[in-house]
C-alpha cells in the first residue's frame, strides 16, 4: 500500500513544477513591450488651460535592440523639441533621448502643428545625459520604476509646456 503512493505523489509533483514552470511564464509575458505617455499642458506654477494633448508610444522591438517611437500632437504651436527625461515627478532633469528633433538643436515648427511629429527607433548609441554608455535595458528598468517623462518644448514654453510620465 505503501508503493502504491508513491505514483500520485510523483504524479503531484510534477503537476506541481509544471504549474510553477506556467507561472513563471506567465510573469514574464506580463512583461509590457510597449510603453505610453499621455502628454498634457504643463507650467510650473499652475497647470496651462488648453486643448491640446499629445502621446508618446515606445515599443520594444523583439529582439531587445531598440524601441521604436511615435509622438502624435493635437493642436500643439510652436513645438521646439521633444525629450525623454530620467527623474522623480516634478524633477526637470538632462534629457536622456531626443524624439523630435532626433538630435540637437532644436527645430521650430511655426504654427499649429497636428499630426504624426517624430517616429524612429532607440537604441543604447541614442542614450545621453545620465544614461549615456549604458544599455537600452537601464532605459527600460527607469521606465518600468516609473523614472522616465516626456517632455515637450515649444517656443512659449521653453522649459517644457507638455509633460507626461512613460507607463
Amino acid at each position: 500500500m505503501f508503493q502504491g503512493a508513491k505514483v500520485p505523489c510523483i504524479v503531484g509533483l510534477i503537476l506541481c513544477m509544471c504549474a510553477v514552470s506556467a507561472v513563471g511564464d506567465l510573469s514574464y509575458a506580463g512583461d509590457r513591450q510597449e510603453f505610453r505617455a499621455e502628454l498634457r499642458a504643463y507650467h510650473h506654477m499652475m497647470p496651462l488651460r488648453t486643448r491640446a494633448h499629445g502621446e508618446v508610444v515606445l515599443s520594444l522591438v523583439e529582439d531587445g535592440h531598440s524601441l521604436r517611437y511615435r509622438v502624435v500632437v493635437e493642436q500643439i504651436a510652436e513645438i521646439t523639441m521633444v525629450h525623454l527625461h530620467v527623474g522623480e515627478h516634478g524633477v526637470f532633469s538632462t534629457p536622456v533621448v531626443w524624439l523630435y528633433p532626433p538630435a540637437p538643436p532644436p527645430r521650430l515648427i511655426r504654427g499649429e502643428f497636428s499630426g504624426v511629429l517624430a517616429e524612429g527607433a532607440i537604441t543604447a548609441a541614442d542614450l545621453k545625459g545620465p544614461l549615456r554608455e549604458r544599455s537600452l535595458a537601464d532605459l527600460i528598468e527607469e521606465i518600468r520604476a516609473g523614472k522616465v517623462w516626456a517632455n515637450l518644448h515649444t517656443r512659449g514654453h521653453p522649459d517644457v509646456e507638455f509633460r507626461g510620465p512613460v507607463k
